[in-house]
């Protein structure tokens, strides 16, 4: 499973979301910082619903050239990942994404991972960060779907959450969610 996403959107936290494999929690780093703090692919054993995963979290995409992770970096580092996939392939594309920073670079950097490196063979769902303050996170995604198909962007599964610690409750039911669409996203899924 590749997590992939811009810079700041929640990609190393949606990580921490998952169990580890031996119940140890080994924590992808995260900030609150301006810049990015995930400069190279890493990968974490999972545990997801009793099944083992390895879950790859990525640098973060469009820092520019004054981010602490430049972006020529970062597609290095997304190229070599791919080139050094394990023999179990690819099963699942996570992308992260804020929910206030749906644009043309997001569409960009969908189409640079489902499209340009992985050819459309690969599953790919969205996970929708930063909803803590909606009524009703998963009711954000109706409002908002049309903004993806705008952009000519399609999901196979979708989870609106937090991925804020400062949240107990919604970020509960948010690992839920996380576990549940990675979990049932993999079912019946031959790697590429």
């Amino acid at each position: 499973v590749i997590v992939f996403g811009p810079s700041g959107a929640g990609k190393s936290s949606v990580v921490n979301m998952l169990t580890a494999k031996d119940g140890n929690v080994p924590k992808a780093i995260t900030s609150s910082s301006a810049q990015g703090v995930t400069f190279t692919a890493t990968s974490y054993l999972k545990n997801i619903n009793g099944e083992h995963v390895k879950v790859f979290d990525t640098a973060g995409l469009n820092e520019g050239s004054l981010g602490t992770v430049p972006g020529i970096q970062a597609i290095e580092s997304l190229h070599s990942l791919i080139l050094n996939i394990p023999p179990d392939g690819i099963s699942l594309l996570v992308y992260v994404i804020s929910a206030t920073r749906v644009t043309i670079l997001s569409k960009q950097n969908y189409e640079m991972f489902w499209e340009t490196i992985c050819h459309k063979q690969v599953k790919i769902v969205v996970i929708i960060t930063g909803l803590e303050d909606e009524e009703d996170m998963d009711a954000w995604w109706g409002i908002n779907k049309s903004v993806f198909d705008e952009y000519g962007m399609s999901f196979e599964g979708h989870a609106c959450i937090t991925s804020s610690t400062s949240f107990p409750e919604l970020y509960d039911e948010s690992k839920k969610k996380v576990d549940n669409l990675i979990h049932e996203s993999l079912k019946d899924v031959t790697p590429w």
